[in-house]
């Protein structure tokens, strides 16, 4: 997608992400082979990876493939990144990974901006908190540093992320739009004292 390569996913994954036809789908069977997400049936996939049957009246019948043997497990590289990769695609998961857990400068800054467009809607709050007189600064100055604190878990958990890879570029572009604002609002100061004298 936009000249990027995601994945390894698991039917079930690609369906949740509901792809649209302008992506490029391929798995192992096809030899490197890459066709619109609209060519394959995913729903059908789904199926086969649960070891599922569809019965003649449309039912359909899990197997149950619980197996103690070695041979059961899965230990291949490729296998064991699908696994990771499915454990972080859930947006109502309460995993959240451990690179994600750090400062994020764009939910401290942007604070009610960032939360609408990352899915946590409390800090709409903070517009009508600034009018406090006295205390409304404080208090928004405190839900800023708690934003900056935990904004990365609220937002992985308020959104279905295909990857941290994506989470992290994401939030890294809130992080580069502070500098612009802070680079453009000190040009306007300059060229605003410049013009003065």
């Amino acid at each position: 997608m936009d000249g990027e390569t995601f994945g390894p996913y698991s039917a079930k994954e690609v369906r949740d992400l509901q792809l649209i036809d302008d992506v490029l789908v391929t798995e192992e069977s096809m030899d490197g082979e890459w066709l619109p997400a609209g060519h394959f049936d995913f729903d059908d996939m789904v199926i086969k990876e649960l070891g599922a049957s569809v019965n003649e009246d449309g039912t359909i019948t899990r197997q149950h493939r619980y197996n103690t043997s070695v041979s059961s497990t899965r230990t291949t590289t490729s296998s064991q990144q699908s696994m990771q990769q499915s454990s972080y695609t859930s947006a109502h998961t309460d995993c959240v990974p451990e690179e994600i857990k750090q400062w994020n400068w764009g939910a401290f800054f942007f604070n009610w901006i960032w939360g609408i467009c990352n899915g946590v809607y409390w800090p709409l709050a903070l517009i009508v908190v600034n009018f406090i007189p006295y205390v409304g600064p404080l208090i928004s100055l405190g839900c800023c540093i708690a934003l900056g604190i935990n904004g990365n878990e609220w937002a992985w958990k308020a959104k279905s992320w295909s990857s941290v890879t994506e989470f992290k570029r994401v939030q890294r572009k809130w992080a580069i739009a502070i500098l612009w604002v802070l680079g453009i609002g000190l040009g306007l100061v300059v060229l605003g004292s410049i013009l003065t004298f």
